[in-house]
């Protein structure tokens, strides 16, 4: 888990995440408390399971507080073996510690290039998040780590600039005759387990979520 300066629109301050080291599919997770880890943990367990009809046999973390105490029962409730790194050094855990860090870089990028303030921190990382799992990765003989983790060819239509400029319509029972049937908005995300993309509107100053929407590509 790493913290993170600045929040996001949801006062998240902290990320948490999970990669399963047979595909490198990745999840990251906002977090507002350190004490979040286990029930985002739970989560996780819960929605990969579903995916992929297999139980987690084994999960390696650093000697961190949040990991300790009845994060350990957990594991031990549901016979999933518990591997610890020595406290002090993380780079032992070296995977996940190499990825914190392309995380934390990128999304700093992402901001910078965009010209965004650092509280759309966690929008950016789960939009790079999104992209990761889309990237070939050379060691996997540059496999995608959703083609391993879902077993079928991915797409890439639906990929979009981080910031990219559009016009996002507004639903008649949100407007006059007279009012515009769009509004303008920033792209920020891709809905995940959401339908639609995610975009911010500087005018209005809040996120929206739509599929009906046109984009400034250009």
């Amino acid at each position: 888990m790493w913290p993170v300066e600045g929040k996001v629109i949801c006062d998240a301050l902290y990320f948490v995440t999970f990669i399963n080291d047979c595909s490198r599919k990745l999840w990251v997770y906002a977090l507002q408390r350190k004490d979040q880890v286990l029930d985002k943990f739970k989560e996780f367990h819960a929605f990969v399971e579903r995916q992929s009809w297999k139980k987690p046999k084994c999960i390696c973390s650093d000697n961190d507080g949040e990991y300790r105490g009845p994060f350990n029962a957990y594991c031990k409730q549901h016979g999933i073996a518990h591997e610890k790194t020595p406290p002090k050094p993380p780079q032992l855990n070296g995977l996940v510690e190499r990825m914190n860090r392309t995380l934390l870089e990128k999304v700093r990028c992402m901001l910078s290039n965009a010209k965004l303030p650092k509280h759309f921190w966690g929008e950016a990382l789960y939009t790079m998040m999104h992209v990761i799992n889309l990237t070939l990765t050379m060691i996997l003989d540059s496999e995608v780590p959703n083609k391993i983790w879902f077993g079928k060819n991915v797409s890439y239509d639906h990929l979009l600039v981080f910031d990219c400029k559009a016009f996002v319509h507004i639903p008649r029972d949100e407007r006059c005759k007279l009012d515009a049937k769009t509004r303008q908005g920033i792209f920020i995300g891709y809905g995940e387990d959401e339908f639609g993309y995610r975009f911010y509107d500087p005018v209005e100053k809040k996120l929206v979520r739509s599929r009906d929407v046109q984009f400034m590509k250009d």
